[in-house]
C-alpha cells in the first residue's frame, strides 16, 4: 500500500467522528463580520478531533517517516498531517472558505463574509493545538505562517467565480436573474455572494 494511501486511511479514520455543522442555523444578523467569523470558528474548533500521540505516529508512518527521526521531520509530519486533516474536516463539516485576490471569505450559510488574514491564522494555530500538535510548535508564528502558506499551495481555498447572471441575495433565498428568466433559489456557497438584503 502506498504512503499516500496509508495517510488517507488514517485521516479518514479520524474524520469519521465529525458531524456536519449547520451554519445556516446561526442567528448572525446582528453580528459584525468579525463576530460571525469568531462564532463559526469557535463552533468548528469544538468539532476538530484531538489526536493522541500514537495517532500522530500512525500519520507519520503513513508518510513513511518517524516522529523520532528528528525535529525537522516531526514538524513536517505535523504540517502535512494537519493540512490533510483540515481539508478533510472542511469537506466533512460543509465548511467553505474562499480566496479572491488577497481577501479571504468564509461562508456563513447565507452569504460570504470577509475574514482578516490574521484571524484565519489565529484559527489555524488554535486548530493545530486542538488536533494535538504540541503547543510549543502550534503557537509558533513561523509554523502557523507556514501552515497558512501550505494550505494555499494545497488548494484549500475555493476560487470565487462569477457567472453570467445577476444574483440578488435576499432574506429567504437568492434571486437568479438571467436570459432564461427569474428564479428564487436556496442559498448556495457557489454563488459567492458577500452581502444580503434585509427583505424577502
Amino acid at each position: 500500500m502506498s504512503q499516500e494511501r496509508n495517510l488517507e486511511k488514517q485521516v479518514v479514520k479520524v474524520l469519521e467522528t465529525i458531524k456536519e455543522i449547520p451554519f445556516n442555523e446561526y442567528k448572525t444578523n446582528d453580528l459584525t463580520n468579525e463576530e460571525k467569523t469568531k462564532l463559526i470558528f469557535n463552533e468548528l474548533l469544538k468539532e476538530i478531533p484531538t489526536l493522541r500521540p500514537e495517532e500522530w505516529e500512525e500519520i507519520a508512518e503513513g508518510l513513511g517517516k518517524s516522529k523520532t527521526s528528528g525535529k525537522a521531520n516531526e514538524i513536517k509530519i505535523y504540517k502535512v498531517g494537519a493540512i490533510k486533516l483540515l481539508k478533510g474536516f472542511a469537506l466533512k463539516s460543509n465548511l467553505h472558505i474562499a480566496k479572491d485576490a488577497n481577501k479571504i471569505y468564509l461562508y456563513d450559510g447565507k452569504f460570504w463574509i470577509e475574514v482578516e488574514k490574521e484571524l484565519m491564522k489565529i484559527f489555524l494555530g488554535m486548530a493545530a493545538v486542538k488536533m494535538g500538535i504540541p503547543g510549543w510548535l502550534a503557537e509558533e508564528k513561523g509554523f502557523v505562517d507556514n501552515l497558512y502558506e501550505q494550505l494555499e499551495h494545497a488548494g484549500f481555498f475555493e476560487k470565487m467565480v462569477n457567472k453570467n447572471k445577476t444574483l440578488i441575495n435576499l432574506g429567504n433565498g437568492t434571486l437568479h436573474i438571467s436570459e432564461e428568466g427569474i428564479e428564487l433559489k436556496e442559498f448556495n456557497a457557489k454563488d459567492f455572494l458577500t452581502h444580503q438584503l434585509d427583505f424577502n
